[in-house]
């Protein structure tokens, strides 16, 4: 099934592979996939973006955008 726009996923990296800029490279790198063959790639584009949880569990994110 073929959808209206092309899908950026989130990058999970490894823990013990984590730091010394590798997870910027890597988002850098897949943009840089998309503009060199931007054939393949819908002009839009869905972005998911993982969320972030402080150490009780709170995500600020979701408590002031979200109402249900």
């Amino acid at each position: 099934m073929h959808k209206p726009y092309s899908e950026l996923g989130t990058i999970f990296i490894d823990p013990a592979s984590r730091g010394r800029g590798r997870g910027s490279l890597l988002s850098f790198a897949r943009l840089q996939l998309i503009a060199s063959h931007q054939a393949r790639f819908d002009k839009k584009i869905l972005v998911e973006i993982r969320g972030w949880k402080d150490k009780n569990g709170k995500s600020y994110f979701c408590d002031y955008t979200t109402f249900f």
